[in-house]
């Protein structure tokens, strides 16, 4: 047989210390394990491998050497004063940002004005003077101040600006976070009248994002746990299942992250719920042994012979319980997101590993210590059974009512599904306190949007006059979307528009375009590397970048118009016979692609919404077919699935209804609450299975109570006590996530308690005595 015949658990406490020896073997091999495991930081990895977005953005990334850009920014009223104070410190700047590792290049005003003074006609005679290039009242030095506004410093110069763009080749996840951490501590010590210093960009918000997760998962280790064990000790007033139960989750988590260490896989963002889950999983299994334990002991049983009795009457639903949450999550593996797949079999190997440490060390931690137990948790068994007992006693003597207003909540979640909305502003993962979300705020109002995009258009072999004179015509097209300030885009940047401001000198004006685009790289490198890429020695053709500027806070509606409509005017203006004219057959074919982490952003969150009602579907029918099997009949499940089903549902009803988008903590919690809810209603029809053989319906019900229901009360409360900790986290996905989880915990466990034997007393309410 698979599970546990009464022989078992008896079999289980004699070799107790055997198990115990074996689990701390285990532990000490997977502890070095453990700590192999990485973090995928890749945004893009968050949607399916065939997705036109992260194709597109793979795209950018292989063509223009990656995207790993930041920018700091810092108020300086001097900056263009003609005295070059302003510039100094820009120049200074710039030379301790790039000698930080990892750092490949910086664009500043200092960069620009340097530029300028190579492409000065006089300077191929004569060595410039000291008097800044940049600060010029010419139509050149006035062009490239006009050019690089927005990004070296704001319109009206109040604020300058040093693009820091990272070298992918040389920055590990590691690496990343020790340059934003060394351009965070130059920011830092900028004189007081350069402050507040801003940094901002992908990297910063990838490393700070993944530091917060990371914290919060040191904070459920720690703060949770303790919070964990407290609520263990008031409720069971003893330190042996407060010891048990650390030991266990402290076992299962670190077991399962080495098992995922060596199948290969890595944490994302998704998966930082990894420990919260476990914890989950492991403590209601726990708090079912230690109330069967408990109720033994005052029985009159010894420690040993309560322990045989405790895994003898629960040891059987917990197994089942365990194995449904891994079938629950496994059903994850069908979704097109990477880390949705990964996550749905790390958290099926974390419950079956929570299984196999409650075999591991229940026998033996169980066992020792004195019997504990006493009037007071027999007072509160008593008062909390009355409470949920008259809840089920009231539905049942009002069923009509009762029948009437499932319908109706039935039919207002619907609707409040219908009024869900996506949050597409990643910053608004962060508090609005937060220095990050402050820093983006700022580089919003002061240079001109936070959204960074991109457009990749093909680009001849040689760049003509009139190619990038019809760039500039597609830039003079894209400026004129929107009727709106937050609708429109607030800069359009490119190669042809740097070709252009250099025309602007009589001398470099009759140079072909080649010459002066030779002459920015020749200062510029890494910079004008960015913006167009010549043909690869693999065949791939020329392409050119078009940097794009908007603003982040606005609904996602705003943003999806405004994508929208730029891809429009790029796919209109592409499929021109004009445009077509500039390549040969071959190049004509290469699409162009609107692309950039505000694209990928935008569409991350309504992907995952998308993906995971999918994968709820089947994680529920995986869960119903194993209520099916654990209750053996069709009825018994679906009066199971009922109180799982309308908590987590209503849940996000509610989201709607308030007006909460959904976020990267809300995204997943239909399905990641499937597989942690179902437990309770598990230990109930097992019980009720066991207790109905020669009794009648509503006797099997009532002695459900005197067994299962304080479990699943107690169990519920300390999960709620440990998830709170998870609400005061500054990432805004962690805390959602814990805030829902516990609402999900406590309405399913009512649920469990009220609604479920109303519904066996509906369908199975033949020998009702």
């Amino acid at each position: 047989m698979i599970f546990p015949t009464p022989d078992i658990p008896r079999l289980l406490v004699s070799n107790r210390y055997l198990l115990l020896v074996i689990a701390v073997a285990v532990f000490a091999l997977a502890w070095s394990i453990d700590q192999r495991l990485q973090f995928d930081r890749r945004i893009e990895r968050m949607f399916p491998e065939a997705d036109p977005a992260a194709q597109a953005y793979q795209q950018l990334k292989e063509t223009f050497g990656g995207n790993e850009v930041a920018m700091l920014t810092y108020p300086n009223a001097d900056l263009f004063d003609r005295s070059g104070a302003g510039l100094k410190l820009q120049r200074e700047l710039t030379q301790r940002i790039e000698a930080l590792p990892g750092v490949a290049s910086v664009l500043s005003l200092a960069k620009v004005d340097a530029a300028l003074t190579k492409m000065r006609p006089a300077a191929l005679f004569f060595a410039a003077d000291s008097a800044p290039e940049i600060l010029a009242d010419d139509s050149l030095a006035t062009a490239f101040r006009e050019l690089f506004a927005g990004y070296t410093h704001s319109d009206d110069g109040d604020y300058a600006a040093l693009v820091v763009m990272l070298d992918p080749q040389r920055t590990t996840d590691d690496g990343q976070d020790a340059a934003v951490a060394g351009l965070r501590e130059i920011a830092a010590t900028l004189p007081a009248e350069h402050q507040p210093a801003s940094l901002v960009g992908e990297p910063v918000l990838v490393s700070e994002g993944f530091s917060m997760v990371q914290a919060d998962g040191r904070r459920l280790g720690l703060v949770t746990l303790s919070l964990l064990s407290v609520a263990m000790f008031v409720m069971f007033r003893s330190l042996r299942w407060v010891l048990v139960q650390v030991v266990v989750i402290c076992w299962s988590v670190v077991c399962t992250r080495a098992l995922v260490a060596l199948v290969g896989l890595q944490l994302t963002l998704v998966s930082s719920m990894l420990t919260a889950v476990v914890t989950v999983i492991a403590v209601a299994s726990i708090i079912h042994l230690a109330v069967a334990d408990r109720n033994a002991r005052l029985r009159g049983r010894s420690g040993l012979e309560a322990t045989v009795l405790g895994l003898r009457g629960v040891l059987r639903p917990i197994a089942w319980a365990c194995l449904t949450d891994a079938v629950g999550f496994a059903a994850l593996s069908v979704s097109d997101v990477g880390p949705i797949r990964d996550f749905g079999w790390m958290m099926a190997i974390g419950a079956l590993v929570v299984l196999v440490a409650i075999v591991l060390f229940v026998p033996g931690l169980a066992s020792i210590g004195p019997a504990g137990g006493g009037s007071r948790p027999r007072q509160t068994n008593r008062r909390v059974r009355h409470a949920m007992y008259a809840g089920y006693h009231w539905l049942t003597l009002h069923r009509r009512i009762a029948l009437a207003a499932l319908v109706l909540l039935t039919i207002g979640i619907s609707l409040g599904l219908g009024r869900l909305t996506i949050e597409t502003n990643f910053i608004r993962n962060f508090r609005a306190n937060h220095p990050l979300a402050i820093d983006y705020r700022i580089v919003e109002s002061e240079l001109g949007g936070a959204g960074v995009w991109d457009v990749l258009l093909p680009a001849p072999d040689l760049l003509s006059s009139e190619y990038l004179a019809s760039v500039r015509e597609l830039e003079d097209r894209l400026r004129a979307i929107g009727d709106q300030p937050d609708a429109r885009l607030s800069k359009v940047f490119s190669i042809a528009d740097a070709d252009e401001a250099a025309s602007s000198s009589p001398l470099l004006a009759i140079a072909p375009p080649s010459l002066r685009i030779a002459g920015m790289r020749a200062s510029m490198p890494y910079f004008i590397d960015a913006l167009v890429a010549g043909p690869s020695t693999d065949g791939k053709p020329a392409m050119l970048r078009m940097m794009i500027r908007s603003s982040e806070q606005v609904p996602a509606e705003t943003k999806q118009q405004l994508i929208a409509s730029v891809r429009q005017a790029v796919g209109e203006h592409t499929a021109s016979d004009h445009w077509k004219a500039f390549f040969e057959e071959t190049q004509s074919a290469v699409e162009p692609q609107v692309t950039g982490y505000y694209v990928l952003l935008t569409g991350l969150v309504s992907g995952l919404v998308a993906d995971q009602w999918i994968c709820f579907g089947v994680a529920s029918l995986g869960v119903f077919g194993m209520l099916w099997i654990v209750a053996r009949s069709l009825k018994l499940a679906v009066c199971g699935m009922l109180p799982n089903m309308l908590p987590i549902l209503g849940v996000l009803a509610l989201l709607g209804y308030w007006g909460t988008p959904v976020n990267l903590g809300t995204a997943m919690i239909a399905a990641v609450s499937i597989g942690i809810s179902i437990d309770g209603s598990i230990h109930f029809l097992c019980a009720y299975r066991r207790h109905r053989i020669g009794h009648g319906v509503q006797r099997s019900i009532a002695s459900v109570y005197q067994t299962v229901g304080i479990a699943v009360i107690l169990a519920t409360l300390s999960l709620t006590i440990g998830f709170s900790t998870l609400a005061t986290s500054p990432f805004i996905p962690t805390a959602t996530f814990g805030v829902l989880v516990s609402i999900t915990l406590v309405v399913s466990s009512i649920a469990n308690l009220t609604l479920l034997p109303f519904m066996i007393r509906i369908v199975d309410g033949t020998g009702s005595r």
